[in-house]
């Protein structure tokens, strides 16, 4: 399972930039900085969510973030809004995790 993640990882880290239209590296730190956002909500979720079906819903809410994110953005012109975009690209997955926390936190029944 490991070993397909990092070839999945792998994989996305070369064709990202090949989807993006955008020019050279400057994309490069937008998917950075988004692919952070998103490892730093999986270890929230890790860190702070002991139930796991709450963990993949904490995840599920970031990835959704990342997807609503591209959604929002993905007609942009990147140079004219990199700013926006990078904002977006990570305070999405982080809004989408910070609310399944919430929503968890708030509903949880502890027995």
């Amino acid at each position: 399972m490991q070993r397909t993640l990092q070839m999945a990882f792998i994989a996305a880290a070369f064709l990202a930039p090949a989807a993006a239209f955008a020019h050279g590296e400057e994309i490069v730190f937008t998917l950075g900085a988004q692919l952070l956002a998103i490892v730093g909500c999986v270890v929230a979720s890790v860190l702070f969510i002991r139930p796991r079906g709450y963990r993949a819903l904490a995840i599920i809410g970031g990835l959704l973030g990342v997807v609503l994110s591209w959604l929002v953005t993905s007609d942009w012109p990147y140079l004219a809004n990199r700013v926006a975009i990078t904002a977006l690209g990570i305070g999405l997955p982080i809004l989408g995790t910070l609310v399944v926390l919430v929503f968890v936190k708030v509903h949880r029944h502890d027995h």
